[in-house]
């Protein structure tokens, strides 16, 4: 999750000194560099060697799994027995079930599977990917310069000042939302999921008000706070609302179903992405309460927004768990009391985990996984 917000700093950075130095047909140099971390990451495949999960679930291949342990961890294979052997205890679970779609619909799994996916759908109904997508254009709508014939003409001189300054401010704003994931690090296994959820989702909740509310032609604020806004909003949500959702659905499934469970919720995750972002211009000219330009106030899509944001903060504080320093049995038992015994843990897989202190569960991937 660093790596991925760290990311959109760069990406932001390239994009800003295009934008001072004024490239003619830049945005074609900014698409196309974002080949080269696809390059490198291709070659970088070449040279990776299967999972040991996967060696072991699909192959039966625990001595191919053990040589790429040793490999990996820079050991003997001797060194690295027990791993291999959590591996495969943890291989025996999962595959109770495992090709059984209807296996999602257990009591228990159903209830854990409506949290994550929820999980999920609020990320995205924050607006963080409006905010992120277009940061740029919602500068420029705080500065009056919205589409059309209520904005500035829409030839307008690309390299303009103003133009440049909007792009360049989009590396602060995404640094705001690193600094609050840098903020997560520490705090998750201290405060727990559920704290850190709640109180971030509350500060989305506030900051989207706001934000709305800087485009409210009626108010009249200063330009300069949609700015200062913004930055608040994606460090409230960096600090919970960007990993809690991924940390609690790596540990809320049980693990004959946690590969098939966690492709549902990350299908879910990137459909939502999908579709707040395709319809985000739409729904803010759509929602404007400016009836003269409301390309230029989108206040009523971050009002949405905020309603959205609001409902399930409303429905994690009486329905979300707290998971941190709970065993795999454990979390089974809160979603459904009566089935404890059905995801009962092995001896070796119960004292890895205590070894954990609180941390988040760590499995080996036999998949994709994101």
């Amino acid at each position: 999750n660093i790596f991925l917000v760290l990311g959109q700093v760069i990406a932001s950075l390239v994009c800003c000194g295009f934008a001072v130095a004024e490239t003619d047909q830049g945005w074609r140099y900014m698409l196309g560099l974002a080949g080269f971390p696809s390059a490198v990451l291709f070659l970088g495949f070449l040279f990776l060697p299967e999972s040991p999960g996967w060696l072991v679930l699909f192959k039966g291949d625990n001595a191919g799994a053990l040589q790429v342990l040793a490999r990996l961890r820079g050991s003997s294979p001797e060194a690295v027995q027990d791993e291999l052997q959590d591996i495969v205890d943890e291989a025996a679970q999962q595959t109770e079930g495992s090709g059984d779609w209807s296996a999602l619909l257990k009591p228990g799994v159903r209830s854990a599977l409506l949290l994550g996916c929820l999980l999920q759908l609020s990320q995205q109904f924050g607006g963080i990917n409006t905010l992120m997508y277009y940061s740029a254009t919602i500068l420029q709508m705080s500065n009056g310069a919205g589409a059309g014939e209520c904005g500035k003409s829409e030839d307008s001189d690309p390299f303009s000042g103003e133009n440049k300054l909007d792009i360049c401010l989009t590396a602060p704003i995404a640094t705001a939302q690193l600094v609050g994931t840098l903020m997560a690090m520490g705090l998750i296994d201290r405060l727990g999921r559920r704290q850190l959820l709640l109180g971030s989702l509350f500060g989305v909740v506030v900051f989207l008000a706001m934000l709305g509310a800087t485009f409210n032609p009626w108010l009249n604020l200063p330009q300069e706070l949609t700015l200062y806004v913004m930055i608040a909003y994606l460090v409230c949500f960096g600090f919970g609302m960007s990993p809690i959702p991924w940390t609690m659905n790596a540990e809320i499934f049980p693990l004959e179903v946690r590969s098939k469970a966690l492709g549902v919720t990350t299908m879910v995750n990137w459909m939502a992405n999908y579709a707040m972002s395709a319809t985000f211009l739409d729904v803010a000219e759509a929602l404007s309460t400016s009836r003269t330009c409301p390309s230029a106030h989108p206040d009523g899509a971050f009002f949405l927004y905020a309603v959205i944001s609001a409902g399930f903060w409303v429905w994690f504080f009486f329905k979300a768990p707290e998971t941190k320093g709970l065993h795999l049995h454990e979390i089974a038992a809160l979603f459904d009391p009566k089935a404890t015994n059905l995801h009962e843990l092995t001896d070796v897989e119960d004292s890895r985990q205590r070894s954990l202190s609180g941390s988040v569960v760590r499995t080996h991937s036999f998949g994709n996984s994101k």
